[in-house]
């Protein structure tokens, strides 16, 4: 089972994001072709300041509309155009290229975070190093010397609004670590049985929803966490199963057979000081058959109790896969008491894995 996944962040947000940055750069292009016509200096397109505003048009085009004329937004921007201006200026033609490059490539990649923020900012920069080579070549390319030069600038425009566009991709590539596959990894593949096939539904159950439910629906992200819950209470189960040697009807047995040894031991003692001795060993063994039989009900009850989960979460898919937002709230919230009661009963399996720990050691002494 893999834990750990490449996911691509939203590809139909992407699309648009695409389209909109090819169409801005045919149209900053364009308006950059005016300025030219107009003001000499700033011909050709490939010269810094018709490419910084071609480039900042594009990047704008690849920010959402709500963060799009937000004072950070504005202000980052200007900054990393402060910096991609003064490298083109000062610096030769690919040293400048470079520092241009990155300069946008920070802005693009403003929402990665973690161990992926390198990958993607060099991703990101070399998608507008390309941008930009692809810009300069249309805009001076000899062959489209005899087109109209609106038309160059646009192509030109829209060909670096294009390649750019190849830095969103990077930034929406994300690496995802399953929690659910962790956990449930972490629970041995011996640990089959009755509960191993309640917790491969409940893995099912999460992948269904996983594929087929939106990110922002609010029965996602509560079926995970439910999922996760069960898994973490099956491991406390697991840890204390095998802490007791795994089956507690075959203790329970060889208990009882060392009870009924000493009763015939008892009956048969000799003198007082014997049988005494015998009957202060069976104490402790009857204790000790007191929490083995304590421990088969608590597990009989956490499986009762996650065949009921199951069926919530189940519930819960169902509901979602309706689209109907109001019962998937109600099933989520149905789960709650299920969830307060596999973590009440973790904490009792704990408190019996100490104590069958404790008890562990004398009826092996007395074996």
């Amino acid at each position: 089972m893999k834990t750990m996944t490449l996911q691509f962040r939203d590809p139909a947000r992407f699309h648009s994001e695409a389209v909109a940055m090819t169409v801005t750069g045919a149209m900053a292009g364009l308006a950059a072709h005016v300025a030219g016509l107009a003001w000499p200096s700033l011909a050709p397109l490939a010269s810094p300041v018709p490419l910084l505003a071609v480039a900042v048009a594009v990047v704008l085009a690849a920010t959402a509309a709500p963060r799009r004329w937000r004072p950070g937004t504005l202000v980052g921007l200007a900054g990393c155009t402060a910096v991609a201006a003064i490298a083109l200026g000062w610096a030769a033609v690919w040293p400048g290229a470079l520092v241009f490059a990155g300069a946008f490539a920070v802005f693009l990649s403003r929402d990665a975070r973690g161990p992926r923020l390198a990958a993607v900012v060099a991703g990101a920069a070399a998608s507008v190093l390309a941008a930009w080579f692809v810009l300069a070549r249309f805009s001076t390319a000899d062959a489209l010397a005899q087109l109209p030069g609106w038309l160059v600038a646009g192509v030109a425009g829209a060909g670096f609004g294009t390649v750019c566009a190849v830095a969103a991709f990077f930034c929406r590539l994300e690496i995802h670590r399953d929690r659910v596959a962790l956990a449930r990894a972490r629970i041995p593949a011996e640990a089959g049985g009755e509960l191993g096939a309640l917790l491969d539904r409940a893995v099912a159950v999460w992948r269904r929803v996983e594929d087929s439910v939106d990110r922002d629906h609010p029965g996602r992200e509560a079926t995970e966490t439910a999922v996760l819950r069960l898994l973490v209470a099956a491991a406390g189960w697991h840890a204390l199963n095998a802490q007791a040697h795994g089956d507690e009807s075959a203790r329970a047995e060889i208990l009882a057979a060392r009870l009924e040894d000493l009763d015939g031991r008892i009956a048969a003692a000799s003198d007082a000081t014997t049988a005494a001795a015998y009957t202060h060993a069976r104490a402790a063994i009857a204790d000790q058959l007191r929490h083995v039989r304590d421990i088969a009900t608590r597990h009989e009850r956490v499986i009762a109790r996650a065949h009921g989960y199951v069926a919530g979460l189940e519930s819960l898919r169902l509901a979602m896969l309706a689209h109907d937002t109001a019962n998937a709230s109600r099933a989520a919230g149905e789960l709650e008491p299920l969830w307060a009661d596999i973590e009440h009963l973790g904490e009792h399996l704990d408190l019996s894995g100490q104590a069958m720990a404790e008890i562990d050691a004398p009826a092996m002494a007395t074996a």
